[in-house]
């Protein structure tokens, strides 16, 4: 969640930033990107991690890619990133240590 997550949301704000966007449309970006990736855990497959988060990388790129579309094309995000960081907070505290890679 967190790796995919962030890795996301700054890939969505850069990308929004580098479209030309407002601040206001990267912090959008970053705050659907986000949404997109609450609840990701690592599944190891055996005893690694690297060939289901591959997939989960690429797919958080894709994620960041839509999520800058969206900003620009002026698509409201319904929930300010600060809330969203703070939710992503508790929810990452209430996943078991069993399945949070990083």
């Amino acid at each position: 969640m967190a790796e995919c997550g962030s890795g996301a949301g700054m890939a969505a704000a850069a990308i929004t930033t580098l479209g030309g966007g407002t601040v206001e449309q990267a912090l959008g970006a970053t705050s659907l990107a986000l949404q997109s990736s609450f609840g990701m855990t690592c599944d190891p497959i055996a005893n690694r991690v690297e060939a289901p988060c591959l997939g989960k990388n690429t797919m958080a790129a894709t994620n960041a890619l839509t999520c800058s579309n969206m900003a620009l094309a002026n698509f409201k995000h319904l929930i300010p990133l600060d809330e969203v960081l703070d939710a992503f907070y508790k929810v990452g505290k209430s996943l078991p240590d069993e399945v949070c890679c990083t």
